[in-house]
């Protein structure tokens, strides 16, 4: 996956639902975990679950590798959801899609 060029894209119910501030540390969780391992599954899953009117929790869970983490941030609009970042690898790129569940 070294040296391809990685295009994002999001949903327009991304874009509407999920605050600018978490689809951003959505993608930040995404290229660091990407760094991480060279078996990145293409499906990402990160559980969003509003702890108070301005704690958020994440849940960001993968099957390949096995992987498990909870983050907490504050922001402006917690929010409950689930969000899928799917990874299509081509011959000189990689394109990375944020989705709700329901958009698949």
């Amino acid at each position: 996956m070294k040296n391809k060029t990685i295009k994002r894209y999001m949903t327009v119910g991304i874009q509407k639902e999920i605050p600018p501030e978490l689809q951003f540390f959505l993608w930040e969780l995404q290229i660091n975990k990407r760094k991480e391992s060279e078996n990145f599954d293409y499906l990402q899953i990160y559980s969003l679950l509003r702890l108070s009117s301005s704690l958020q929790a994440i849940e960001h869970t993968a099957e390949v590798p096995k992987h498990h983490d909870v983050y907490y941030i504050e922001t402006a609009k917690p929010i409950d959801s689930k969000v899928y970042i799917i990874t299509d690898e081509y011959e000189d790129c990689l394109v990375e899609t944020m989705l709700f569940p329901s958009e698949r």
